[in-house]
This record gives C-alpha cells, structure tokens and sequence, in this order.
C-alpha cells in the first residue's frame, strides 16, 4: 500500500511539472513479479521495449544473465508511428537504453542489418551481439495443419494468414 500512495505521489508531480517519465515503477514491479517467478532459472530473455530494464534488475537481483532481444530501434518506430518525444524524454530514453544495452549479457538482433545499427549507434562490442534471424516453420502450415487450424479458430471457408506481433516498414 505504502508502494503505491509514493506511486501515486510521484506520477502525480510527475505530470503536474511535465517531468520526462523513466518508468521506474512499472520496472521495478516487472522486475519483483520475474524474481518471484524465475527463481532456479538459468537465465532471462526479454523482448526489448522502451525503457524497459525491469528484467535486467531482476536477472541482476536473480544473479543470472540477462539476454536481450532487438527486432529494431525503437526510437525510430516510436517516431515512425507519430509518438514523438520532448527532448527531455529522448534525452531520458537515450540515457536508459544506452544503459541496457551495455549492461546486458548478450543482444540478439533479428538480423545483419540490426547488429551493425546497434554497434555503430550504441558503440557495443560486436562479440556480445548475435544474430538470430526471425523464421516460421512451414511445414506447420501445411494442408493438414491449416484445416486443423481454420475449422478451429476462423469461422468461414477460405484462406487466411495470421501473424501474431507487429508489422514495421
């Protein structure tokens, strides 16, 4: 209860002055609810997001490593989709994505492309970031398996791609 009356404070002046947000609270609880559900684990993979160390505290307070996936930069698709930032915030989101990025254990990047943008961008050490292209196993898709799936989950006759995630040019 304490937690969330300093919460409500904060977040209260916070948006009053303007402040840039840091995402600190929903970090720390993201972080508590992967200490309390990953212990014994060996290690921790996260998706990257927007300020979102909540699972590096906690493979830090778990004492495992923390690998991190990036699919893209963030910061470009943010703009991309029109959510731009005051300079205090990308000031704040530079600082806090630098920060992950050198603390992590390993990067996995989607692709070629993604690993030479994060090295030159974010002056990472090449040998901490591996490539892991993105792929789909088509035999799930095979005849057999598209029937089982469309007469389970789609309602009419036909044909039909699903994705699952989110599209960027």
């Amino acid at each position: 209860k304490g937690f969330h009356l300093i919460e409500s404070f904060i977040r209260g002046i916070q948006s009053r002055l303007r402040l840039p947000f840091f995402r600190i609270f929903d970090s720390y609880r993201y972080s508590d609810a992967c200490v309390s559900a990953l212990s014994g684990f060996d290690i921790l993979y996260q998706r990257d997001g927007t300020m979102s160390y909540g699972g590096l505290i906690a493979a830090r307070r778990l004492g495992i490593p923390f690998v991190l996936e990036v699919n893209g930069d963030l910061i470009e698709e943010w703009v991309f989709i029109g959510l731009n930032f005051s300079r205090k915030q990308q000031r704040v989101v530079h600082i806090i994505t630098r920060q992950i990025y050198h603390r992590v254990s390993l990067i996995i990047a989607v692709g070629e492309t993604i690993r030479q943008r994060l090295i030159q961008r974010w002056n990472l050490d090449p040998s901490r970031i591996l490539v892991v292209t993105n792929g789909v196993n088509i035999e799930v898709f095979q005849d057999s398996h598209a029937t089982r799936i469309s007469s389970r989950f789609l309602p009419n006759e036909g044909e039909y791609i699903v994705f699952v995630g989110g599209f960027q040019p």
